[in-house]
């Protein structure tokens, strides 16, 4: 057989544009087939499978004997041709009577060569079966195919390609920092090709973010956009996008027909899908950050949908690269893409089912906020508390779909009252009032409408904006009263005796609260009242300067507390016994009891709470001595106030110690050295803050991670672990110890892979633990 003369490198064509980011995708593949014999990039289309595997194949080229070579199989319809191709691509002649397979099984044995099989979708079963064939006949062949689905061959490894990462349009940041991200500097290179001199810039950085964020990173729509630039703006583009897919495609006869568009992919991989799997498909789309299985069987069974098939129909999606699967310990969560979300959602509209699938949505979704709220005071707490905020864009959805109906106000009003502790207790205080004062704006009547009131109430206090919340709490407690609700009128009461207190009003806060305390122990059952109102008296007890009357009260709290198994109110009792501590001038004490509230804190997102909390510890802080990071934990709570509302809600009380605070720090220090560590306190991200917080303390959080019996770390990594333990961030790390950002940020990610841990205020955890 003749065989035409070709260089053995192979046929690689040179990339026509830059190659951006996926170094870790790179390496990931390079490691894989060091060891598999066939790997699958699999990801939906768009996404970069076959600039992946181009570019892999390039770096590997030499690493073969035969050399690397790309056969593209996405204008191939006929199963047929498909041996016959891969023949054509490696220079082999055609032989007579004999089939194209058999041809390539003789030649490949001894090669040593990469073969790269691009887009195999429409023909994976034939692809799959000859490259079977091929790997039994040659033994020193390896095999990379990009694919929306696995071979589902013996030997087979797959690695799912996502999108390139975009940033939060919510805080996009200035050009120095979306430069970081691939999906941006992919845009900004493209753009650059179609309008020269195009560049990331203040004026448009914000629109960029948008883009990147709209089209969910994936590299073909982001260059489609990109070509946009040509006649117009980014803001034209953004907004464009906004209505999804209906972009024209940009042209050009070097790309091929089925990629014009992003919609054209999208269809595409529809095409492949059964009629249950589109339906399921059409209907998965009501859902937003994800679902699990019990979701996704509740609210889209029906039809060609049947309740048992839904398993095995989510299963054949993500085969098809149209759901992405996320396994979160416990349980598996499933996505959409938000272009395919988009695109299902669509097909949803079409066929006039989108009215009945959202309203089963929201009655799903009103349902665990039922189940959360009834168990909030229990042992599941914290588990309770995650999922919601795993849910947390499904809520969104829910909420909308009720304030959206001529009909659902009461539904809204309902939903948003129960779901009061999320609002509070996990770091929504914002959005929380935004959705309980356009609940409340629908008018409407009844209970769900005398809840909303309180609920809102309570949220506007904790924003500071007392006024307004004691208008709504008073109105709450008016109207129970009047329907012989004791339960409602009681927790409005709680709520004014709150309000009287950050106004420094304590001893007619105190008295409504034994008045409740009074209701509370009455009934047959722990009232979540109940806890809230212990932890406000031994608060409001500490304002008044009764120190020993609060420590008194904390075992009490803190032995309900943990024979219910409740953790969030817990974390108050540990704060005003931190408070009646650094009262007594036990700045040690004060500190261990601070901390472990912001630990507990921290785990629920409670920011609110989080804050309340830093204000004393840099008051024990500076009574210790250490003014400098007494002005940095000063300039953290600074910044967590500017989040979501009035600083230390306009309490008079609290104001006069974080007064006595900095004035004492700022007297142990230089006006230079004050604000420099003030303005670095700023600067720090959440997990810096409680992990710079933590680091006051040798006492464990909750939930800790043993420690080691012997020190996993090498010299070097016990330096890095030590610093995050002293609150630096990833670049002052590498100032201090000389080193680039880059490998400081190495080094931590291999300090939380030996201790097995997940964040930063877990290694300051380990790190004080392993000192004591």
């Amino acid at each position: 057989m003749a065989r035409r003369d070709r260089s053995l490198i192979g046929n690689l064509p040179d990339e026509s544009t830059s190659f951006v980011g996926r170094r870790q995708e790179v390496n990931d593949v390079k490691r894989l087939l060091t060891t598999s014999r066939l790997v699958t990039l699999t990801g939906m289309g768009g996404v970069g499978k076959t600039r992946l595997a181009r570019r892999v194949a390039a770096q590997l080229r030499r690493a073969f004997p035969g050399g690397a070579w790309l056969v593209s199989l996405d204008q191939l319809r006929d199963e047929t041709l498909i041996a016959q191709t891969v023949a054509e691509i490696l220079g082999l002649a055609e032989q007579p009577g004999r089939p194209p397979a058999d041809v390539l099984s003789e030649y490949l044995p001894g090669r040593g060569l990469l073969l790269v099989l691009d887009d195999c979708d429409l023909l994976v079963g034939a692809v799959a079966e000859l490259v079977d064939r091929l790997l039994r006949a040659a033994a020193d062949l390896r095999v990379l195919t990009t694919s929306r689905q696995p071979l589902a061959i013996a030997g087979e490894v797959t690695l799912v390609v996502p999108p390139l990462r975009a940033p939060d349009p919510r805080a996009p940041g200035g050009p120095a920092r979306l430069v970081g991200f691939d999906a941006v500097r992919l845009f900004t290179e493209r753009a650059a090709a179609v309008v020269p001199g195009f560049a990331l810039t203040e004026a448009n950085s914000a629109e960029v973010a948008q883009i990147c964020h709209l089209v969910d990173g994936l590299p073909l729509a982001l260059e489609l956009a990109a070509v946009q630039l040509r006649a117009l703006s980014a803001e034209q583009i953004r907004d464009r996008l906004h209505g999804r897919l209906g972009m024209p495609p940009p042209g050009g006869s070097s790309v091929p027909a089925r990629q014009q568009t992003v919609r054209a992919c999208i269809d595409w991989s529809y095409d492949l899908c059964s009629l249950a799997e589109r339906r399921l498909w059409a209907r998965l789309s009501v859902f937003a950050g994800g679902f699990d299985l019990d979701a996704a069987e509740d609210v889209c069974t029906g039809g060609p949908v049947a309740g048992g098939d839904v398993l095995d129909l989510i299963t054949a999606l993500i085969d098809k690269s149209v759901l992405i699967s996320e396994d979160e310990g416990e349980s598996t969560r499933y996505r959409l893409l938000e272009t395919l979300r988009q695109y299902g959602a669509d097909r949803l509209a079409e066929r006039g089912e989108a009215e009945q699938i959202a309203g089963r949505h929201a009655a799903h979704f009103a349902t665990l906020v039922r189940r959360a709220e009834a168990a909030w005071t229990g042992a599941d707490q914290l588990r309770w508390a995650r999922t919601l905020q795993r849910e947390h864009a499904n809520l969104q959805v829910a909420i909308e779909h009720h304030l959206s109906g001529p009909t659902e106000v009461a539904a809204a009003q309902e939903l948003l009252a129960r779901l009061w502790f999320f609002w509070i207790a996990c770091g929504h205080l914002r959005e929380g009032r935004y959705y309980l004062d356009r609940a409340l704006a629908r008018g409407g009547g009844g209970r769900p409408r005398r809840w909303a009131l309180w609920a809102c109430g309570v949220v506007a206090c904790g924003q500071g904006d007392l006024t307004v919340a004691d208008t709504l709490v008073s109105r709450c407690r008016d109207e129970a009263v009047d329907h012989g609700d004791d339960q409602l009128a009681t927790y409005a009461v709680e709520a004014q005796a709150m309000i009287q207190a950050i106004r420094g009003d304590v001893e007619p806060a105190i008295a409504r609260m034994h008045e409740c305390l009074t209701y509370y122990r009455g009934l047959d059952h722990v009232d979540a009242g109940l806890l809230r109102t212990l932890s406000l008296l031994g608060i409001t007890l500490v304002m008044r300067g009764d120190l020993d009357a609060a420590l008194n009260l904390a075992p009490q709290c803190q032995e309900l507390c943990e024979r219910l198994g409740e953790r969030w109110q817990r974390s108050y009792v540990d704060y005003f016994t931190g408070l009646a501590r650094l009262g007594q001038h036990e700045p040690v004490r004060a500190v261990e009891h601070l901390t472990a509230a912001i630990a507990a804190k921290h785990q629920f997102r409670d920011v609110v709470g989080l804050v309340m909390c830093l204000e004393p510890l840099a008051g024990a802080t500076v009574d210790l001595g250490e003014a400098a990071r007494t002005a940095r934990l000063l300039g953290a709570a600074q910044q967590l106030w500017d989040r979501f509302g009035l600083p230390l809600f306009g309490s008079p009380i609290h104001s006069a110690e974080h007064q006595r605070t900095e004035q004492r720090a700022r007297g142990l220090l230089t006006a230079d050295e004050y604000e420099r560590a003030f303005r670095d306190g700023r600067l720090m991200g959440l997990d810096e803050i409680v992990s710079y917080a933590l680091a006051a303390t040798r006492r464990m959080p909750p939930d800790p991670t043993p420690p080691s019996p012997a020190d996993p770390l090498t010299r070097r990594e016990r330096q890095v672990a030590e610093l995050v333990g002293q609150g630096l961030t990833n670049r002052q790390i590498a100032a201090r110890l000389v080193i680039s950002t880059r490998t400081a940020e190495s080094h931590v990610h291999k300090v939380m892979s030996k201790l097995g841990i997940a964040n930063r205020t877990q290694i300051a955890a380990w790190i004080t633990a392993s000192q004591r």
